[in-house]
């Protein structure tokens, strides 16, 4: 058997918009027979699929779609990707080469993270390459025109479920903080930046690259039980 035959994708498509997707990425995405797409939970739907969804062919592709509960139990977790991987397994197995969707980048708080790292370790027959996405935070970032760094200038990207002690820390030291996944706990984290004197250099961008993107440049008007979860929060001195 070729080895061509079992190469497993990482596939990067974007924050969302589908002109975000790479040259690369949409080709290997219309030569690959078998693409899987991550989802939060069964049939709620995979937003990586509907970026690629009008390339594909359903004539001759199949699409398989993996649930990734988001749950924080060690155990649940472990159980959970090591499914993902022996499902993709037996696709690749069978000689079918096989692509996996992401949000943004494949090896930037993604999901195809932990897979990866697994099909790796357990079926080191399989080859496995990388498309790298636009992520979530440079996309973000050009959305609302902000410079992450310029010379010298140090950028911390943090998921928001960290302490608002730690938040504060990072704040204090970096030029630049980037959050993401801040929804649950935005609250907080406008309260500390306006604690601190940083709401004027804050910028929320929601749902970045899609039809519904919202840009706050005032956080101070922003509700923060209605943000949607594909949210980013950018802090930063560069644009001064």
């Amino acid at each position: 058997m070729s080895k061509l035959q079992r190469t497993l994708y990482g596939i990067g498509v974007g924050p969302g918009d589908p002109e975000l997707l790479t040259l690369k990425g949409a080709r290997i995405l219309q030569q690959v027979p078998v693409i899987f797409c991550p989802e939060a939970r069964s049939d709620s739907g995979s937003h990586a699929f509907e970026v690629v969804k009008k390339i594909l062919n359903p004539a001759w592709q199949k699409v398989e779609f993996l649930s990734f509960p988001m749950k924080r139990e060690p155990e649940v977790l472990e159980k959970v990707w090591m499914d993902a991987v022996e499902k993709i397994y037996h696709v690749l197995s069978k000689g079918s080469d096989a692509a996996f969707l992401t949000l943004g980048d494949p090896l930037l708080y993604s999901t195809f993270g932990y897979v990866l790292g697994r099909m790796q370790k357990q079926h080191p027959d399989v080859i496995c390459k990388i498309i790298p996405g636009v992520s979530s935070i440079t996309a973000s970032a050009a959305a609302a025109q902000v410079p992450l760094a310029r010379t010298g200038g140090r950028v911390l990207i943090l998921p928001a479920t960290y302490r608002m002690d730690e938040i504060r820390e990072a704040l204090e030291k970096y030029e630049t903080v980037v959050l993401i996944k801040v929804h649950r706990v935005l609250g907080e984290v406008i309260g500390l930046l306006r604690e601190m004197g940083m709401m004027d250099r804050a910028i929320l961008v929601s749902r970045c690259g899609t039809p519904e993107e919202k840009i706050y440049r005032d956080l101070s008007a922003v509700n923060p039980d209605q943000v949607d979860y594909l949210s980013t929060l950018i802090v930063t001195s560069q644009h001064e």
